[in-house]
C-alpha cells in the first residue's frame, strides 16, 4: 500500500548540553529521553538548540536532524524526502546518515530519497552539508550526532573536529585517509565508500576529544 509519509523535521543550529533535563517535544527527540543514545557520560544530554517540530521556523540550520515515521493505518507506506526539506539548511551536496541502519546516502540538495516503512516504522537521518565532498557527522552512537560536534574544520589536508566525549565518530572523506589521531595519539579507523568511522575512547573526565583525520 502506498500512503503519505509523516515527517518531523528538527533543526540544528548549535550544540546544547543540558545536565539532568530530558528533551521535550519542542527541544529534542521524544523517542528515548532517558536512553544512553541521548546521555553524555558525565550526566548531560545532547539535544537541539532551537529545534522545533515541523516546518514552522525561521532559524537557519547548519545541519539537520530529520525523523520519518509511519503514522498511517497501513502495513507499509512509501514516499520520499530531500535535504532541502530541512528549512533554511545551506549547501548543494549533503551526506545523510541513518541512525538505526548506519546507512549513508550522498545526494544533491533537491534529490528525492525514496523511503519505505512498515507499520510503526521510523528512520532518523543526520543531514550534513559537504565541503568539496567532505563533512563531519559526529558521534553516531547518539541520536543527535551532529550536536556532539563542538567545532570542526575541513582543509585540503585534514578534517579536524572536537567532540563532547568518546564514542563512534563518523565523517565523510572522499580522499583516502592516511592517518587518524585522537588527542594527538594514533588510533585505528574504518574507511569504506567515503565514510570514516573511529571509535574514540572515553575520557577520564569531562574533557572533550580532538579528532584529526589526515588525508593523502
Amino acid at each position: 500500500m502506498t500512503a503519505r509519509l509523516f515527517f518531523c523535521v528538527l533543526l540544528l543550529s548549535t550544540t546544547s548540553l543540558v545536565t539532568g533535563q530530558a528533551p521535550n517535544a519542542g527541544t529534542g527527540l521524544s523517542v528515548s529521553s532517558s536512553g544512553r543514545s541521548l546521555q553524555i557520560s558525565y550526566g548531560g544530554k545532547v539535544r537541539l538548540a532551537g529545534g522545533q517540530p515541523g516546518f514552522e521556523t525561521s532559524t537557519p540550520a547548519i545541519a539537520g536532524l530529520l525523523g520519518i515515521w509511519n503514522c498511517a493505518d497501513a502495513n507499509r507506506i512509501e514516499g520520499s524526502f530531500k535535504p532541502s526539506d530541512v528549512h533554511g539548511i545551506k549547501g548543494e551536496k549533503f551526506a545523510m546518515y541513518e541512525h538505526f541502519s548506519a546507512e549513508l546516502v550522498v545526494s544533491g540538495r533537491n534529490d528525492e530519497i525514496a523511503v519505505s516503512l512498515g507499520r510503526l516504522g521510523y528512520r532518523l537521518y543526520s543531514i550534513v552539508p559537504l565541503v568539496d565532498g567532505n563533512g563531519v557527522i559526529g558521534l553516531v552512537n547518539k541520536y543527535n550526532a551532529t550536536a556532539t560536534v563542538l567545532r570542526s574544520s575541513i582543509s585540503a589536508k585534514a578534517i579536524k573536529a572536537t567532540v563532547v566525549e568518546g564514542g563512534r565518530f563518523a565523517a565523510i572523506e572522499m580522499r583516502n585517509p592516511s592517518k587518524v589521531k585522537v588527542d594527538e595519539m594514533d588510533v585505528p579507523f574504518i574507511y569504506r565508500d567515503g565514510l570514516v568511522l573511529i571509535d574514540v575512547p572515553l575520557a577520564d573526565s569531562r574533557n572533550a576529544r580532538e579528532v584529526d583525520i589526515e588525508c593523502q
